[in-house]
């Protein structure tokens, strides 16, 4: 058996709005897609030289109250999709780490945009962020609207940004998704800088080429997946405005990310992290293969 087939769904969980939307979006996928859900929630226990830490108890009740937040999770997704395989776990780490050190194994990791550190975390960079940094497996960042972050199956949009440079990852994870729930697959590009009206006739003919480009791309997923419909679009504007545009009609937008050493903004990319933090929708980042 292809163990590729049988990997788990993995979601972190930490009670808040936020977590409970991406729990309802890992549990509709992992339905969608025949697949066990893994929920996990990290509890990082501060120091014990902080003030009020040192009292008896304080850890153990720390635990019981993550084991609550776990077991309530759990009895959620059984309740929304009772033939869904589904196991939890409470880890005592960092969430980042807690979720990147089991990205290997999974399809995916899903999280929610907003966690329980509010605007601290917003500024310090959220743990949505730190995983889809570090994650060895795609990332579902789940924001958006109650019903679109839902993941429910039937008539709908994975947009998915291309950007011609060979790697496949992005775009096959897309075309899976779409294929999974029912829905078309918008590929695109985002050409760089204004489109000139005194550069009409060039840019005519540039985006025909890209057009064409775009076809050639996806060719071979077309053939894997012959029942999804596809559209290309080339739009003239930066990356990231042009995956947040896509993000008001589409149920999930897709983008790549390349390894890129340094800060969280700098290793997933200027478009991922603005996407991320810009889109109408949950985002899919999936990293490069190679």
């Amino acid at each position: 058996m292809n163990t590729h087939e049988t990997r788990p769904i993995l979601v972190g969980v930490d009670g808040s709005p936020s977590a409970g939307r991406a729990l309802a979006w890992a549990v509709a996928d992992a339905e969608r897609r025949g697949r066990r859900l893994h929920i996990l929630h990290a509890l990082e226990i501060p120091p014990y030289d902080l003030p009020l830490l040192g009292a008896p108890g304080v850890a153990d009740s720390l635990r019981e109250g993550a084991m609550r937040v776990l077991a309530d999770a759990e009895r959620a997704a059984r309740a929304q999709a009772p033939d869904v395989e589904v196991t939890a776990k409470l880890v005592e780490a960092h969430a980042v780490h807690a979720l990147c050190d089991r990205s290997a194994g999974v399809l995916e990791t899903v999280v929610g945009h907003r966690g329980r550190g509010g605007f601290a975390e917003m500024l310090l960079g959220s743990v949505g962020l730190g995983v889809a940094e570090g994650s060895e497996s795609p990332v579902v960042v789940v924001r958006g609207g109650e019903g679109r972050s839902s993941g429910r199956s039937g008539d709908g949009e994975v947009a998915v940004g291309l950007a011609l440079d060979g790697d496949d990852a992005a775009l096959e994870f897309a075309f899976a998704e779409a294929a999974a729930r029912g829905a078309s697959v918008r590929t695109v590009h985002a050409a760089l800088g204004p489109r000139l009206a005194v550069d009409a006739m060039r840019q005519n003919a540039d985006e025909e080429r890209l057009l064409w480009a775009l076809l050639e791309a996806h060719a071979p997923l077309r053939k894997r997946f012959p029942d999804v419909p596809v559209t290309e679009s080339v739009v003239w504007d930066d990356p990231v405005t042009a995956m947040v545009d896509a993000s008001r009609t589409a149920d999930l937008v897709v983008v790549g990310r390349r390894h890129r050493p340094g800060p969280v903004w700098r290793a997933l990319g200027s478009v991922g992290h603005g996407t991320v933090r810009h889109a109408a929708c949950p985002v899919a980042v999936v990293p490069a293969t190679a």
